[in-house]
C-alpha cells in the first residue's frame, strides 16, 4: 500500500550567514519514483543557491540532481525523478547577507 513522505528537512528560520551553508541529514527516498523538494528564503537573493543530492553510489558518494539560485523568487518548489534511495539537500550563501531559510521534502512511497 503507497505511504506519505512529508518531512521537514530544513526547520523553520534556519539562519545561513555570509558564505555559510547548511546540509540537511539523509531521507530515506527508497521505493518512490519521484519527489518533491519546497525550499524558502526570506527574500529573492541570487548569491544563495539550494542543491539536491541523491545517493549513495556504490563507491558510497552523491550526486548533485539539481543545482538552482533564488534569483527570481524567494522558493523553490522542484518535483524530480527519484536518482537513488537516499536524498539530501544543501543551502549555501555565497553573498554578504545572512539569509534564513526552510523547507519540506514530499513523495509517494509505492513500494514498502
Amino acid at each position: 500500500m503507497p505511504s506519505v513522505i512529508s518531512e521537514v528537512i530544513i526547520p523553520l528560520q534556519t539562519s545561513v550567514g555570509p558564505g555559510g551553508r547548511f546540509q540537511s541529514q539523509e531521507f530515506d527516498v527508497s521505493g518512490t519514483q519521484s519527489i518533491s523538494v519546497n525550499v524558502s528564503i526570506t527574500n529573492v537573493n541570487p548569491t544563495i543557491k539550494r542543491t539536491i543530492f541523491f545517493g549513495p553510489s556504490p563507491n558510497g558518494g552523491f550526486q548533485p540532481a539539481r543545482v538552482d539560485a533564488f534569483q527570481t523568487s524567494n522558493h523553490l518548489l522542484t518535483s524530480l525523478p527519484t536518482h537513488g534511495p537516499k536524498m539530501f539537500v544543501v543551502v549555501e550563501n555565497t553573498g554578504l547577507t545572512a539569509m534564513n531559510c526552510d523547507g519540506w521534502l514530499y513523495g509517494v512511497r509505492l513500494v514498502p
